[in-house]
């Protein structure tokens, strides 16, 4: 873009009690350009950076501050924004007090969030994307609604020279798409969300009656002969299974083969059938604020990919009822053969919370963490919550705990809230004293645990 809604400067100063930092925006920027307001952020990030000394690059600092104005989720972090041209100097307001970084420190401002896509496809069939370069889109860079069989290949998302950020948003957003989504050879890098967030829309059940449950609105697909989930909201826990034999779209009324009993009334549902088959191959992502991959289907596989200093976590494979609507429960998710260095929160995350907080073992269905490579990691590199049948096997985790949570034992993998669980024959080498490969008395207390085992496990002395 001629005129890119992202641009870079260093701190010049602050105050604290009038919760305002002044950048000084570099060379390349010209902020006089009336698209950028006089400097005010409608919606828009702010993202304190630090320069990895291994690769060269600029990534968002988790210890600094990371704030932000949505149109996702309508949070509202910065409350004005001023540029003098003059001096050059970006003078932003924010609404609450931060700690003012020092001065020279990078900083990367955006002057968009999620208003528009790079490329965005809707209700397609057979979409083939290949040998393609997005250096900076203001927004989603890719977005995928309700289309079915999506390949992409040797796909950029790289920021080009002199910019820090590439999209605003997420690299890849699938929503309610079915049929393969395979994903090979690609880099996400630099993206303020997610690097891809791959979901399916749950429903809702608004009655329930003998053989026929009414939805409140169809926005997902459901064909006759398509199995549908239900889930409690209180704990996500399985209510019941049903297989669609009609389907009045109209009236959002549901002929199933199985007596509802009239039991499942204001219950989440998951159409399963519909959900897409996902392959990640060979992919590189890193080196930005928010999350890797946030996995929300079902059947997936991720292997041979590398994650690098990605701030709120590389893998996630959970369900979190929300405003969105993103996500039904996934199962059967592979991931296998990936290395993970220096990201933060936790590297492979399984987990899921209902609206009330409070969630029941065994949501998470059939997942396997299985030789990969974990380094440098800031907390957990595998945390299991509420999974059912979950193995985590013949990993080697080095150095991880830089940022161990006081309140829990220093381990490399934390199981709670779950059943059916194996962790076995992993190695690892510690970064301090005390530290263990999976955190076996927490675990053996949480009376939530069924069926949890630890064998095989190695920690190697370092020298």
């Amino acid at each position: 873009y001629e005129t890119p809604s992202a641009v870079w400067g260093e701190m010049t100063g602050g105050d604290a009690v009038a919760h305002t930092v002044s950048i000084r925006i570099n060379d390349a920027f010209d902020l006089s350009n009336p698209r950028y307001k006089g400097g005010k952020i409608t919606w828009g990030s702010y993202m304190e950076m630090y320069r990895d000394e291994e690769t060269g690059k600029y990534c968002p600092n988790d210890r600094g501050n990371l704030l932000y104005n949505s149109t996702g989720d309508g949070i509202k972090n910065i409350q004005d924004g001023v540029y003098d041209a003059g001096t050059r100097t970006l003078t932003l307001t924010f609404r609450q007090r931060i700690a003012i970084p020092a001065e020279g420190t990078v900083v990367n401002v955006a002057f968009t969030m999620y208003e528009n896509f790079g490329f965005h496809a809707k209700g397609c069939e057979n979409i083939r994307l290949e040998g393609a370069y997005f250096y900076h889109t203001t927004g989603m860079a890719i977005g995928m609604s309700s289309c079915r069989n999506i390949y992409l290949n040797r796909v950029f998302l790289s920021p080009r020279e002199g910019m820090l950020m590439t999209a605003t948003a997420d690299g890849l957003h699938c929503m309610n798409c079915t049929g393969d989504i395979v994903i090979t050879g690609c880099v996400f890098e630099a993206s303020h969300d997610d690097c891809m967030n791959i979901n399916g829309r749950y429903l809702t059940v608004k009655s329930s009656e003998g053989n026929t449950l009414t939805l409140t609105g169809l926005d997902v697909p459901v064909f006759p002969g398509d199995v549908l989930e239900v889930y409690s909201k209180e704990d996500l826990h399985i209510v019941g299974s049903f297989t669609v034999t009609a389907v009045d779209a109209k009236t959002g009324i549901l002929t199933v083969a199985e007596d509802t009993a009239g039991a499942v009334t204001d219950c989440f549902a998951a159409n399963i059938t519909q959900s897409p088959t996902l392959t990640v191959r060979d992919c590189l992502m890193g080196n930005k604020r928010n999350r890797g991959m946030l996995i929300q289907v079902r059947n997936v596989t991720v292997e041979n990919c590398t994650f690098r200093n990605i701030c709120h976590g590389p893998v996630q494979i959970f369900s979190v009822p929300s405003s969105f609507g993103e996500g039904i429960m996934p199962a059967h998710v592979s991931v296998r053969n990936c290395k993970f260095f220096r990201c933060g929160a936790t590297d492979v995350n399984i987990f899921s919370w209902s609206a009330t907080g409070g969630t029941a073992p065994g949501t998470v269905q059939d997942v396997s963490v299985c030789n990969n490579f974990f380094c440098e990691s800031v907390y957990y590199p595998v945390q299991v919550s509420t999974g059912g049948n979950v193995t985590v096997a013949d990993n080697l985790f080095d150095r991880i705990g830089t940022r161990p949570d006081p309140m829990n034992p220093r381990c490399a993998v934390r199981v709670t809230c779950s059943q059916d669980v194996t962790v076995r024959n992993n190695w690892m080498l510690p970064f301090a004293k005390r530290f263990t490969v999976m955190n076996t008395r927490e675990a053996s207390k949480d009376k939530r645990n069924q069926r949890v085992v630890e064998e095989g496990s190695v920690l190697l002395e370092k020298k």
